[in-house]
């Protein structure tokens, strides 16, 4: 897929009118699944102190992008992940610094 197919795919003006459940589509990620991840999500949004809209993004890009495009299981979490980093880049003034673990 080219480079910016998700960008122009997020930006695109029918992309809400081309959601399907996402249980049609996914073959191992189940809606538990999904829950769990949103949980995890959830966490995430409070140790690094993002706002709520930038949850509130964050699952609907993934809401977007698990209806239209089969996610192996192990590969739910970097969904999840990258779903938050576009949205924290969106929503936050400050985006969120990764450091090392002291000790």
């Amino acid at each position: 897929m080219p480079s910016g197919w998700v960008l122009t795919w997020l930006c695109h003006p029918n992309a809400q009118m081309e959601y399907m459940e996402f249980s049609e589509l996914q073959g191992e990620v189940t809606p538990r699944m999904r829950s769990i991840l949103i949980d995890w999500m959830i966490e995430v949004q409070v140790n690094f102190s993002l706002v709520q809209e930038t949850l509130y993004l964050a699952v609907n890009i993934l809401n977007r992008f698990i209806s239209l495009v089969p996610i192996a299981r192990d590969r739910l979490q970097l969904v999840g992940a990258a779903a938050l980093l576009v949205a924290s880049k969106h929503e936050e003034v400050r985006t969120p610094t990764c450091a090392p673990p002291a000790g």
